[in-house]
């Protein structure tokens, strides 16, 4: 163990850059353990917990910067010292901003700003924070050495002026809508997981949104950036995740006939309409699935009122979760029946016989087997007498369980029938001289529960993340005075092909307990993460976020010119 340490009195860094560079240090072969920080207790303290606490680094203060390491040599720590003063350099250069010292410079730089962000040294950060909040200003202190007195003195001071004082060692907050962060990463322990609690207060299980964000970090090459490609063009990567349930009443009813025709074919009723997401396909299967027989040998009659049964509507990406759990019920009615006229035929329990390739079958007996076709019509027995008549199955369903929040506080433990999870991650070039986005690639995971037709799925999720792009820097209705002054698709702009991006799409099977075969909806939700992941990978490309949408090239022109001033 060769243990070495720095110190550097007086000389203040802010905690950000002093985690991303004791992240990079740790990469360098030969360093065991490394921490960059400023001499507070609690960084003295995770010294002492990493064994890298010396008696020379107990005295300092949190005005104090010190590096302390353990290394397999004395070149590897020289290296690594070479390499930390290295990092502080560039980031001095790379600091293109102006960046005010007191709150005095700052107010006479932006005197129509109502938020004020301090990363000082802590004997500064409070006293900085003071003139501010009686500026009447909203603070937010990133820096970890204000002592306790001087934060209560703080806190009080706003609460008496009815203000915000966020802080101190404050990463991030949101005001008005607006995430206001110093970091730019999404915490995997912050993902909803099984056990989490969502926003209506449901515990929730069987959440697949972690797998959705390891999957698209990885397609997406989240770790590797080239920044800047030319003079004008530069790269960003932005992340954005979502978790969404359907939208209707907790009573929705769903229903299915399956009608077992005299040749052996099927006939699927229900009223739930195919709008192009291929939902008839879908549910073809599912019944094909239960009665063991081709797709090919089963026809769909959807959306005839006066004679397809119930269907609440084709909406709120249900269709697969509730008509097809009303198929499953129905199909398995329809097996029931010919199982019952088996049984009957040949003497056999019922539990004795299967439903295989379109025939009844004995599990016991090999040679004892009976068409589907054959007893479509019923059974006729040796005498001549007939038993049951046609095979109709029927089926209904409503999601189980679910009931109203409270009223006056949202919450419920059950309010919607499932969760849908997923993420999705852009990869932008935008140029600063026009300030075109250009989206060059999407990546895209889904928690579906049960993929009934993957590749139906997969062009579901390409449609929706073109929609979202739409959203994201073209679409919006202009209206004024009540008018909409662009009616028509010569002025409102939507995607073409041409602005369709490369498209990585995984899907993600944690199945819902209630679906068909564990399934959940899908359609709705391939596009609500598209806008937010382009906006977020637009900010990291520029250093500008564009808070409205969608985020045009005047838009971005202007954050970047006032950014520059």
């Amino acid at each position: 163990m060769v243990l070495k340490y720095l110190i550097r009195e007086n000389a203040y860094y802010d905690s950000v850059t002093l985690m991303i560079i004791t992240r990079e240090v740790k990469k360098i072969e030969g360093v065991r353990e490394v921490i960059v920080g400023m001499g507070t207790e609690l960084n003295k303290e995770l010294a002492g917990n990493l064994n890298l606490l010396t008696p020379e680094l107990q005295g300092i203060t949190p005005n104090d910067f010190f590096i302390s390491l353990d290394s397999i040599d004395d070149n590897i720590a020289k290296k690594a010292f070479a390499f930390v003063d290295e990092l502080l350099s560039r980031k001095k250069e790379e600091s293109e901003d102006y960046q005010p010292s007191t709150f005095e410079s700052a107010l006479k730089y932006m005197p129509d700003a109502n938020l004020v962000l301090i990363s000082l040294p802590g004997k500064y950060a409070a006293r900085e924070a003071k003139k501010a909040l009686l500026n009447d200003k909203h603070v937010m202190i990133f820096s970890d050495n204000v002592t306790l007195e001087e934060e209560i003195e703080l806190k009080k001071l706003a609460k008496q002026r009815g203000i915000l004082m966020m802080g101190p060692d404050c990463g991030t907050a949101i005001i008005n809508h607006v995430a206001l962060a110093f970091a730019n990463v999404i915490r995997r322990k912050n993902a909803l997981k099984d056990g989490g609690t969502t926003v209506t207060g449901q515990v929730v299980e069987n959440v697949g949104f972690v797998k959705c964000l390891d999957k698209v970090a990885k397609d997406i090459e989240w770790d590797k950036r080239v920044k800047k490609v030319s003079k004008t063009k530069y790269r960003g990567k932005g992340i954005a995740g979502m978790y969404k349930a359907p939208s209707m009443p907790n009573n929705v009813g769903s229903s299915a006939i399956v009608k077992i025709n005299e040749d052996g074919t099927v006939n699927l009723l229900v009223t739930a309409m195919d709008l192009g997401q291929g939902s008839d396909t879908a549910l073809t299967q599912i019944a094909a699935e239960v009665l063991t027989i081709p797709v090919s040998k089963i026809s769909i009659i959807t959306g005839d009122t006066d004679c397809t049964p119930y269907e609440w509507q084709t909406v709120a990406s249900r269709t697969i979760y509730c008509c097809g759990n009303s198929i499953i019920r129905a199909a398995k009615d329809a097996k029931k029946q010919l199982l019952r006229l088996a049984s009957l035929k040949f003497g056999i329990p019922e539990d004795d016989l299967e439903l295989k390739d379109g025939q009844v079958i004995s599990k016991i007996y090999s040679g004892k087997k009976v068409k589907i076709a054959d007893l479509a019509m019923g059974l006729t027995m040796p005498d001549g007498s007939g038993i049951h008549g046609p095979i109709i199955g029927r089926g209904a369903f409503i999601p189980p369980d679910v009931r109203d929040t409270d009223k006056e506080t949202g919450q419920g433990d059950k309010p919607v029938a499932f969760w849908t999870f997923g993420v999705q991650a852009a990869e932008v070039e935008v140029d600063i001289e026009t300030g075109e986005v250009k989206v060059l690639k999407i990546a895209a995971a889904y928690d579906v529960g049960k993929a009934i037709n993957p590749d139906l799925i997969c062009v579901q999720i390409e449609g929706g993340i073109v929609q979202g792009l739409g959203s994201a820097l073209l679409e919006e209705m202009k209206i004024k005075e009540g008018k909409v002054l662009n009616p028509s698709f010569v002025d409102y702009k939507i995607p073409t092909t041409e602005d369709a991006p490369e498209m990585k799409i995984s899907i993600v099977e944690v199945p819902e307990p209630t679906g068909p075969w564990g399934a959940r909806g899908i359609a709705e939700a391939c596009m609500v993460p598209t806008a937010p992941a382009i906006a977020n990978a637009v900010f990291d490309a520029i250093g500008c976020r564009i808070n409205s949408l969608p985020v045009t090239a005047e838009k971005v022109l202007k954050a970047i010119m006032e950014k520059k001033r």
